[in-house]
């Protein structure tokens, strides 16, 4: 068993964890508005994000199993958002 130190260290995380999370959507929603206004093609820049996230993914995750696991955690994630979207 952990001690209140160690419980409140995780919630702690944890919480820095989810901020950064919803904070880093708000940064791509930003920058998808800024792409947008450049008048660029939507699935040209979007493409070129994601292959950028994806490359940088792989190149920092311990290994490829990681890397395809955080990636299909968000598109599961996208999924499931998108079907409460009337």
């Amino acid at each position: 068993m952990g001690t209140q130190e160690d419980e409140l260290f995780l919630e702690e995380t944890l919480q820095r964890h989810k901020e950064d999370f919803f904070h880093a959507i708000e940064c791509t929603m930003e920058l998808l508005k800024e792409f947008d206004e450049m008048g660029l093609n939507k699935g040209a820049a979007i493409g070129g994000s994601l292959t950028h996230l994806i490359a940088h993914l792989i190149e920092i995750s311990p290994n490829p199993a990681t890397a395809m696991g955080l990636l299909s955690s968000c598109m599961t994630n996208a999924a499931v958002n998108m079907s409460h979207v009337p």
